[in-house]
Parts: structure tokens; C-alpha cells; sequence
């Protein structure tokens, strides 16, 4: 795919399954925020997508979403998302650091090594719960 940028309009709240699977030249993404799901194999496969900022409204995370994204290499989840379906965030193999932001504490920047994957995604959300 030749699509290298993408704004999605202000009022979406749900991007259906494999909505931009596969755009591989794909390197911004601009979320609304009034933006609750992200559906099944939304963006999976955009191997040039490097960051990705998540609104605070997101809620959910279907199966597939982001697997891999080869190239994201910074992620910043909202603390209030609730679920997060398998395989969100698999082979996404350049994930290395993760950022939680809530509205109640400073966010929580987490780096590391090996990347992140939906478990390790996952654990540190529910830690940065705790907190």
C-alpha cells in the first residue's frame, strides 16, 4: 500500500476489523479522541509504523490489532483501557518501550531489552493499575 499517513475524523468511535491491515507504508497515525475500539487485524501488518499514541478513550484492543508491526518501536496506552484481546501487540519485535498514561498519576515509562508483547503489554498496564 502507498498510504504513508493517516488522520482519522474527530467523531469515530469503533475502526472495524482489518480496516488498514497490510498498508505497510503506513508511518503516521493521528487517533481520535473520541475513539472507544480498535477491531480485529485493524493495523496488523504495518510494518513501518514506529510510534503509536493511543487516546485516552480507547477501551478495547481486539485480537490482531497491531500483531506485527515490525517497526513500532514506542506505544503509550491509556491506563483505562480494559481489555486487551490476544495477540494485540504480537511480533511487533522493535517494541521497546511502553508508556501508561492515566489521568490520576505521572504516566509510567517502561523500557526493557526484549520487546513487549500482548502478555508483557498486558502486565504492565494491570501493574500501572496498582500503583
Amino acid at each position: 500500500s502507498s498510504l504513508t499517513a493517516l488522520t482519522l475524523p474527530a467523531s469515530l468511535a469503533t475502526i472495524g476489523a482489518c480496516a488498514f491491515g497490510n498498508c505497510s507504508s503506513l508511518t503516521a497515525l493521528t487517533l481520535p479522541a473520541s475513539l472507544a475500539m480498535i477491531g480485529n487485524s485493524t493495523f496488523m501488518d504495518c510494518s513501518s509504523l514506529t510510534t503509536l499514541t493511543l487516546p485516552a478513550s480507547v477501551a478495547t484492543i481486539d485480537i490482531n490489532a497491531f500483531n506485527n508491526c515490525s517497526s513500532l518501536t514506542t506505544l503509550t496506552l491509556p491506563a483505562g483501557v480494559a481489555t486487551i484481546d490476544d495477540a494485540a501487540f504480537d511480533d511487533c519485535s522493535s517494541l521497546t518501550t511502553l508508556t501508561i498514561v492515566s489521568d490520576h498519576a505521572e504516566p509510567r515509562m517502561l523500557t526493557r531489552e526484549q520487546p513487549f508483547d500482548t502478555v508483557a503489554v498486558r502486565q504492565a498496564l494491570e501493574q500501572a493499575r496498582a500503583a
